[in-house]
């Protein structure tokens, strides 16, 4: 058995693209001012001379306190030391013999 075959549907009608609206007019750009004239830079004043600071003045020299002297003056000893032949004179404010020398 055939089937019938079902109606073709018209297609919907294509509606029309609205009209392009125009673009606004495009405003004129108002007129470029011209610079103010360019003021020159006052002169530059020279700066006054730097004055020279004072001389320093030297300190006086720190005199050195003297060494204080003792009232018993330490005396310088020699003393003769002997090995053997050799001998050996040892000064000083307490002398000893070095090791195996003997005092004379």
């Amino acid at each position: 058995a055939v089937q019938p075959t079902p109606a073709v549907q018209p297609t919907p009608a294509v509606q029309p693209t609205p009209a392009v609206q125009p673009t606004p007019a495009v405003q004129p750009t108002p007129a470029v001012q011209p610079t103010p004239a360019v003021q020159p830079t006052p002169a530059v004043q020279p700066t006054p001379a730097v004055q020279p600071t004072p001389a320093v003045q030297p300190t006086p020299a720190v005199q050195p306190t003297p060494a204080p002297i003792n009232k018993t003056e330490v005396k310088k000893i020699t003393i003769t030391c002997t090995k053997g032949k050799v001998t050996k004179k040892v000064s000083g404010a307490a002398p000893k013999c070095p090791a195996g020398y003997k005092k004379k």
